[in-house]
């Protein structure tokens, strides 16, 4: 994929800067230990590797002005906790829509892809006053806030960097959870997080969202993130309402809606890779 710009960087072990979960090097993103995944301690979480991409994405121009409608994101192997070199490039250009797609390199090995379909703006307002038009009030919030799975958060780092006030629902519960997640920590260090970043970055929390199977026995683990946007989210809290069926195949299927305090702001989902073995969150 030719840089737009961007290039692949040689990696360097993990910073234990807990200011964000990147520190940028360049046009290269340093993970702190704030990246750190359930799988392997020396891998990151989906949800910043997502975020990620979606921070390489936001930084390409646009002809005219557009809102990103979807993002897709391809997560094809564990991402270390090194140094991750970023690229990007312009698949179609237009004043109608725009496609872009970026991938974060470890050397010259591909982590992780990202595409976003961007469309043009105009304003139809109107519409949302329409009497038919469906209503979906955001989830309350309980108000009690939680840093989350305290059990295991001193082994996967990420948890660390998060907090959030679960509704209903929850690991092995069966559908539907809703929980509203807040970053604690910028993702970039020196740059605030934008709203397209922070809904990138709580998506792959569709994956196994309620999953029903006991969490001793089985792990699902999602190998993509898609997100259809109706708007940016505001504010710093970001709800996901999902489920999750499985197959008997080994194969299962997350689907969530997200809100932000206002209501409605997308729908997400994400296949699962569903195996017998004890989930890290167990």
């Amino acid at each position: 994929m030719p840089a737009v710009p961007g290039h692949a960087t040689t990696a360097t072990s993990e910073t234990t800067d807990t200011s964000a979960l990147f520190l940028p090097d360049g046009d290269a993103l340093v993970p702190t230990i704030l990246t750190q995944g359930p799988w392997d301690p020396g891998a990151q979480h989906g949800g910043p590797i997502c975020a990620a991409l979606a921070h390489v994405l936001g930084a390409v121009p646009t002809l005219v002005p557009m809102q990103t409608g979807r993002f897709t994101f391809d997560l094809f192997r564990a991402a270390p906790l090194t140094r991750l070199g970023t690229a990007s490039r312009i698949v179609r250009e237009g004043k109608r829509l725009q496609l872009v797609e970026a991938v974060l390199l470890d050397g010259d090995l591909e982590i992780a892809r990202g595409a976003a379909l961007r469309l043009r703006v105009v304003d139809t307002s109107e519409v949302l006053e329409h009497p038919d038009r469906p209503r979906h009030a955001a989830p309350a919030r309980t108000g009690v806030v939680v840093r989350p799975l305290a059990a295991v958060a001193d082994r996967i780092g990420f948890l660390r960097a998060i907090e959030l006030d679960r509704v209903t629902g929850g690991p092995g519960s069966g559908p539907t959870a809703i929980t509203w997640y807040r970053a604690r920590v910028p993702l970039v260090a020196g740059s605030a997080m934008t709203p397209l970043e922070r809904l990138a970055l709580f998506s792959d929390f569709t994956s196994a969202s309620s999953l029903y199977l006991d969490a001793r026995e089985y792990s699902a683990i999602n190998p993509d993130v898609t997100v259809q946007l109706l708007r940016p989210p505001v504010g710093e809290w970001i709800c996901l309402a999902g489920s999750t069926e499985a197959g008997g195949t080994g194969i299962g299927h997350s689907r969530a809606t997200i809100y932000d305090d206002d209501g409605v702001v997308a729908s997400s989902s994400t296949s699962q890779l569903i195996d017998r073995h004890r989930s890290p969150f167990a």
